[in-house]
C-alpha cells in the first residue's frame, strides 16, 4: 500500500442543523464519510470522493485569506478542507488534488461582474441588409413564382 491508498483525515465542523451544531467529518482518497447526530439520531453519511465536483479555492481579494473546499452539488455535503494564506493553500491545493484525484478550480470571493454591454436590437438604417446577407446574392420572388405557376403540390395532401 502506498501513502495515498492509506491517507485519511478527520475534521471537525460546523452544522447548524445538528445537535450541538456539530459534525465530524473523516476524508480518505476514496470516500467522505460525515457523521453528526440529528434530533437525537446519530447518522453516518458515507459519500465517494468521486460524486464531489472537485476542489474550490476560494480568495477573499482584500485580506488573501483564502479557503479550501471538497465541492458537492448539494451544499450540505461540502467539505471545508483548510483555510489561510492564498499562496500556503495553493500549494496544500495541489497535494489534496493529487491525493483526491479531483480538479481545483479558484473562485474569488469579493469579485463584482460589471454589466453587461447593451446589445444592438435594431439596424441603425432599416432597409440595410446584415454583412453576412450581403454577401448573397438577392433573389427575384417574380421569377419564383412564375416557375412554379400552375404546378400540383405533391406533399400536401389534398
Amino acid at each position: 500500500m502506498n501513502a495515498v491508498e492509506t491517507f485519511s483525515v478527520t475534521r471537525h465542523a460546523v452544522d447548524p442543523r445538528a445537535d450541538g451544531a456539530a459534525r465530524t467529518v473523516h476524508v480518505s482518497a476514496e470516500r467522505v464519510t460525515i457523521e453528526r447526530v440529528l434530533k437525537g439520531v446519530r447518522m453516518k453519511l458515507g459519500v465517494p470522493v468521486s460524486a464531489y465536483r472537485g476542489l474550490v479555492l476560494e480568495v477573499r481579494q482584500p485580506t488573501g485569506h483564502a479557503t479550501l473546499t471538497l465541492h458537492h452539488e448539494d451544499r450540505e455535503l461540502d467539505v471545508m478542507l483548510a483555510s489561510g494564506e492564498a499562496i500556503q493553500l495553493a500549494r496544500k491545493a495541489r497535494a489534496w488534488s493529487h491525493v483526491l484525484g479531483q480538479p481545483v478550480s479558484i473562485a474569488e470571493a469579493c469579485v463584482t461582474m460589471g454589466v453587461p454591454a447593451a446589445r444592438r436590437l435594431t439596424p441603425l438604417k432599416p432597409g440595410r441588409r446584415s454583412r453576412f446577407a450581403r454577401r448573397r446574392k438577392p433573389g427575384n420572388q417574380g421569377l419564383l413564382a412564375n416557375a412554379f405557376a400552375g404546378e400540383r403540390e405533391i406533399i400536401a395532401p389534398e
